[in-house]
């Protein structure tokens, strides 16, 4: 959805973005989020804090059993818990724009002078509450048709601590003689 709004000499032109219907995979989340299997991957704090426990039985992540590599058998596996709702919406670009007035353009003996503000991928809201990534992250062939043979993921993200989308703050002025 795209839209310039107007008044006297000032102009706001922004565009928003939506992609759903999809899911990402969070190719680390072996690491990241360790049940055990991967004792020298240290793991995200919050992985540590909603482990299943026998006073937390409606935890997001499994107990965490401190075993070497290969005793838990395929923990450590591609898994359906690493999968997450890519639904977004990203303020993809807007721009604040001020025209000078005509009759100071015709004593500077110019036709336009616009100074402008405008930034791209400024604010993202992703649907699944528990997303810690960007859901526009990267695409992975390799790790795509590995996933597709544990039946597991619809793509098309696949998460690999890719570089996240840049952010762009501006400024600038158009001068037309």
């Amino acid at each position: 959805m795209s839209s310039t709004l107007q008044y006297k000499n000032l102009s706001l032109q922004f565009l928003f973005d939506y992609k759903g219907g999809y899911q990402v995979y969070q190719g680390w989340g072996n690491y990241t989020d360790t049940d055990g299997a991967q004792l020298a991957s240290g793991g995200r704090e919050g992985a540590f804090k909603d482990r299943w426990t026998k006073e937390h039985r409606d935890a997001k992540y499994p107990k965490y059993v401190a075993s070497g590599h290969g005793i838990i058998a395929d923990s450590d596996m591609p898994s359906s818990r690493y999968l997450y709702d890519g639904d977004f919406i990203r303020l993809r670009s807007i721009q604040l724009a001020y025209q000078l007035p005509k009759r100071i353009l015709k004593s500077l003996k110019l036709t336009n002078l616009t100074l402008y503000v405008k930034a791209t991928n400024l604010w993202t809201y992703a649907f699944d509450k528990d997303l810690y990534f960007d859901p526009e992250c990267g695409n992975n062939q390799v790790a795509n048709e590995q996933l597709k043979e544990h039946k597991q993921w619809k793509g098309p993200g696949y998460y690999n601590y890719t570089q996240p989308i840049m952010k762009y703050c501006g400024m600038g002025v158009n001068i037309a003689f």
